[in-house]
């Protein structure tokens, strides 16, 4: 019996090997990576089983036996992971992991491995950095990253304004903090721009302005609150990371590299009126009103009709005039260069590695006396002194200098609306101010605008020093316990010089506020002297403590303090008369009888000083479970000195969580690799110091009541004043396909901003009509998608395709104005971007051109009805009548944002494009009407209202029609939507045969465009400037060079 039953069980086992090896396959096969070099210790591992793993051999070869019809997963450190089926034959190759793949996300405080971070972010690495020739960071950001809408600025030196996620306050700072190695760069800086300073001061308060690209090995945009809520009151308008570059143990590295440029000037392309049009013009207008455009032709017809000069006379002169034409683009604008040279060392032992770098650059302006440089020293070391304690060491120094034209005249202006029939240097340089000229108005047709414009002149000069240091102690595994710090110093001077004689120096005669008309010899030049200087640091001590249970449970702490002081003094001296020459200042004598009382001595010389404090508390949190559920959270308390004691601590919070699917047993799939979820909701603030919880007083003269000094402005005191806050809630999902051939990334956000400062109405009884309070909501809510496409990928040829895509809504949804019924007139100037609740953050407000009455060319709209009405007929007081309701004629800020990108490589060569878009705003029209005047005008003023009967265009031109100009129509506004290629690049490197007897590691070399076309349907000169009559972004070419070795 024993026999027998030992048999069956024989037979029992038999059979189960038998049905088991039919249900199972076993793989033999070999893993390399893209050089076909054998990956050795790569892991083989059965997703079905994951008990089921093995690790490549010393020749990269495998053998493994899996269930049948079922995948296993191929990966190794630095390369990309791969799902594949299980086949009896596998010659598998790895690639290296992607950009958007890499295993560390740097928030600033933390370094976090992307599957446990679940905040949202995007990321640009420094080899994304190597294709763009950008001079500074900020411009690197232009529609490469979703969630983030960048405007550029052509003047060199100024920065770009962004927008993480929409605009998230309403009359306060709208930009992102910006970190730097884990330090927040910030130091408060007076607004210099009022003594002709043309550096932008945001640029001096974030510091971006100083770094040099190419010592950045990462950019990082922390985009809701479960990335960037550990920053607390700084992060509501987002958190712009960076990394730079730092030493790696071995051989010492040297890489130089420099690039030359050249900028073209900006064409004209707006259909202005040529020589023979505005003449006509005139002579149309003149012949019609019998008045003078103040032009040279009514100029002309006026001596004609009174006989001072001769029929014959005035022809010829009309056809000298009629045959000028002259291109003011040209006169005023040029090509001009550009160079950056940049040099780089680094390496280092396994205990000391350090990093040195310098980096020069030189622009000169499209517009003339117009030139930026910038020089940058850095110098970092990083020493482990022993296996527990570690340190850093970081030093930098900025010296930068802006030298612009200080022009009462803006270039531009000049350039579009100048009359062609004027010749550039029909005035000489030593025109000089006459009392016939004052009195006369001093048109543009009388002075000469390059006099004006080299005379005139702004020179800034900015040095800065930094030192960033760390300390860190690891005593025992998984914990680590840091203090870091930075501090700064900085100076800033400006002095700007006023021409004598020049009309600038007229319109700013410090004479004004004493006689009603200034004399010549008043005019006399004068100069402007600014200086800044200050100082700041941030101090921080953390602790950390990791620690993982069996690779299965992951916890980390991390919680820290920190304090951030920050010190601006500023001094201006104005001298009234200033001998260029010989560098003489002087005061001028007092016009007798005059109060000096009255004198506004604040304007001749002040100083001030301005301090800020702030202090942190915070902690983190994350717990993740095998690396498929991640919880995390933050708490921050930030106190600061500019809010009111009642509010001056606010606790800020955010929880979040991930989940990556694709870690599931039971997530099997041929097509996708990776996929996980995340949401997260959480609190973030800002701070807006348009309001102050203690009193302001400004003293600009003497005035005094029973001795007492009476101040000439006074702002109260508002002790409610609070923090601004948002609510975050995000959630996205993040997905590979086709073994990460395609990567895929979706955001959605719901953000409500609160406590925003605004307006807010008072009773009259107060003696105010308002104040300004936390009184202000609005919403941003959107969609973001990425997307990457690995279209071709060979060991000769890869074509990679990014794109991401930006769709945002803004609404106010509490603030000073109620309703479209509650808005003042509006007016064709600035005032007609308003904040009103239910609408768009800066909404343009105005009325909807109905057309011209073709009997008396008056200006028509259409009411809140649909019915018209005649704005020509306010103008009759003794009618009565109340203007229409304004509405609403279109966003300003733009709610659809995006770009994308293509790199193609084939063998040594490459060729990189990069694109810009922006959609669904409007912007000011160049075809903008104006009163009678001696500019020239838009070819579209042709098809004016000129008698009864005509159907036109636009209304009539006349001194007394004032409807269509002073108030804001549709009509001029356009749509602002671009596609703009922000970048093209096509370059070489040298094959290593070629560079192995000179010693040389690497060498390449390129040429590219910036700006190369832009696809619009706008009519004015760039839609990036949003309207304005700003410095342009113009087309410039390049040509790079890059040496290793």
């Amino acid at each position: 019996m024993r026999k027998i039953l030992f048999y069956l069980f024989v037979a029992l086992v038999s059979s189960a090997q038998i049905f088991t090896k039919a249900q199972s396959v076993t793989i033999q096969g070999n893993v390399v990576d893209e050089n076909k070099e054998p990956v050795v210790g790569a892991l083989i591992q059965s997703l079905k089983e994951k008990s089921l793993e093995v690790e490549t051999d010393g020749e990269g070869n495998f053998e493994i036996t899996v269930p049948k019809n079922s995948f296993i997963e191929v990966s190794f450190p630095n390369l990309e992971i791969l799902k594949l089926k299980a086949k009896p034959k596998m010659n598998i190759v790895l690639h290296l992991q992607s950009q958007e793949l890499k295993e560390v996300v740097v928030t600033g405080y933390q370094k976090v491995r992307k599957e446990r971070m679940t905040g949202s972010v995007s990321t640009l690495q420094s080899s994304d950095l190597k294709k763009m020739n950008i001079k500074s960071i900020d411009n690197a950001l232009a529609g490469n990253l979703s969630g983030v809408s960048v405007t550029t600025s052509g003047r060199p030196g100024a920065d770009a304004q962004i927008h993480v996620r929409g605009v998230n306050s309403l009359i306060g700072n709208t930009d992102p903090i910006w970190i730097v190695d884990g330090m927040p760069l910030q130091g408060e800086v007076p607004n210099l721009n009022s003594l002709g300073g043309s550096l932008d001061p945001s640029l001096f308060q974030s510091g971006i302005g100083n770094l040099s690209p190419d010592d950045i090995e990462s950019i990082t945009v922390l985009k809701d609150a479960a990335a960037s809520a550990i920053y607390g009151a700084r992060a509501a308008n987002g958190v712009i990371v960076i990394k730079t570059k730092s030493g790696k143990a071995g051989k010492a590295k040297y890489n130089v590299s420099a690039t030359f440029g050249i900028n073209e000037r900006p064409k004209s392309n707006l259909n202005m009126m040529n020589s023979l049009e505005k003449i006509q013009f005139e002579k149309e207008v003149y012949n019609d009103l019998e008045v003078s455009t103040y032009g040279r032709v009514t100029s002309l017809l006026r001596e004609l009709s009174r006989g001072l000069i001769s029929q014959q006379a005035f022809d010829a002169e009309l056809d000298r005039l009629g045959s000028i034409n002259t291109d003011w683009f040209k006169e005023l604008y040029r090509n001009s260069y550009s160079m950056q040279l940049n040099a780089n060392m680094s390496g280092g032992t396994e205990k000391t590695q350090f990093y040195n770098s310098v980096n020069y650059l030189k622009e000169n302006g499209i517009e003339y006396n117009n030139d930026y440089k910038r020089l940058r020293l850095r110098s970092r070391i990083d020493h482990k002194i022993n296996d527990k304690i570690s340190m850093q060491l970081d030093l930098s120094g900025t010296y930068r200098n802006n030298v612009s034209t200080a022009s009462a005249i803006n270039p531009l202006t000049y350039a579009i609306y100048a009359n062609p029939y004027e010749l550039p240097n029909e005035y000489d340089l030593s025109w000089s101010m006459t009392q016939s000229r004052i009195r006369s108005g001093l048109r543009w047709s009388t002075l000469n605008v390059k006099n004006e414009i080299e005379r005139n002149q702004s020179n800034s000069r900015y040095l800065e020093g930094a030192v960033r240091a760390k300390l860190e102690w690891k005593p025992i595994k998984g914990l680590s316990i840091a203090s870091q710090g930075i501090a700064s110093a900085r100076s800033n001077n400006t002095n700007r010089i006023e021409g004598e004689g020049t009309y600038t120096n007229f319109v700013n005669n410090w004479y004004n506020f004493a006689v009603s008309e200034i004399l010549p010899e008043q005019v006399k030049g004068s100069l402007n002297e600014g200086t800044s200087y200050g100082n700041s640091y941030t101090l921080r001590n953390t602790i950390e403590y990791g620690l993982n249970i069996n690779q299965k449970h992951y916890l980390d702490l991390f919680a820290g303090q920190e304090i951030s002081h920050s010190i601006t003094n500023t001094s201006f001296n104005y001298s009234p008369i200033f001998d260029q020459l010989h560098r003489i200042i002087g005061f001028p004598a007092l016009p007798e009888g005059i109060d000096v009382r009255t004198i506004p001595f604040s304007s001749l010389g002040n100083t001030g000083r301005f301090e800020s404090k702030l202090v942190s508390f915070f902690f983190n949190g994350t717990y993740s479970y095998m690396d498929k559920y991640v919880l995390s959270g933050s708490v921050r308390y930030d106190g600061s000195d500019v809010i009111g004691n009642d509010n001056q601590f606010t606790p800020l919070w955010n929880v979040s969580g991930k989940w990556n699917v694709s870690k599931e047993n039971f997530f099997e799939s041929e097509i996708i690799n990776d996929l996980s979820l995340r949401a997260g909701f959480g609190y973030t603030g800002s701070i807006d110091k348009n309001a102050f919880p203690f009193v302001l007083m400004k003293f600009e003269n003497r005035y005094d009541y029973d001795n007492i000094i009476i101040p000439t402005s006074f702002v109260y005191a508002n002790p409610n004043v609070k923090w601004q806050t948002k609510k975050d809630f995000n959630i996205g999902v993040e997905s590979s396909w086709l073994n990460r051939r395609l990567i895929f990334g979706l955001n959605y956000y719901n953000n409500f901003v609160y406590d925003l400062l605004d307006r807010k109405a008072l009773a009259l009884s107060s003696g105010r009509e308002d104040v300004v309070q936390n009184v202000a909501n609005l919403r941003n809510k959107g969609w973001e998608f990425d997307l990457e496409a690995k279209v071709i990928k060979t060991r000769d040829l890869s074509w990679i395709l990014r794109g991401n895509l930006s769709l945002n809504k803004n609404i106010v949804t509490e603030t000073f104005y109620e309703n479209l019924a509650s808005l003042p007139i509006i007016s064709s100037g600035s005032g007609n971007r308003n904040f009103v609740k239910d609408y768009p953050v800066q909404g343009w407000f105005g009325y909807r051109f109905a057309g011209v009455d073709p009997e008396n060319g008056h200006t028509l709209v259409y009411d809140g009805n649909g019915d018209v009405f005649d704005m020509d007929r306010l103008s009759n007081v003794t009618l009565g009548l109340k203007a229409p309701t304004p509405q609403f004629l279109g966003d300003f800020v733009p709610p659809v944002v995006g770009g994308f990108s293509t790199s193609l490589n084939w063998r040594e060569w490459s060729l990189n494009m990069n694109f810009e878009f922006k959609m669904g705003h409007y912007i000011r029209s160049f075809e903008g009407f104006s009163s009678i005047s001696s500019r020239n005008r838009h070819i579209s003023d042709k098809s004016r209202w000129r008698a009864p009967g005509d159907k036109a265009l636009k209304p009539e031109i006349s001194y007394n029609n004032v409807a269509y100009r002073e108030y804001m129509y549709d009509s001029m506004l356009e749509k602002g939507d671009y596609l703009r290629n922000t970048f093209t690049s096509f370059g070489y490197n040298l094959p290593q045969n070629w560079l192995k007897n000179m010693q040389i590691d690497n060498a390449r070399i390129s040429i590219g465009a910036n700006n190369l076309f832009t696809i619009t349907k706008y009519k004015g000169i760039d839609p990036a400037l949003m309207g304005s009559l700003g410095y342009p972004n113009t087309r410039s070419y390049n040509l790079m060079i890059n040496i290793g070795f």
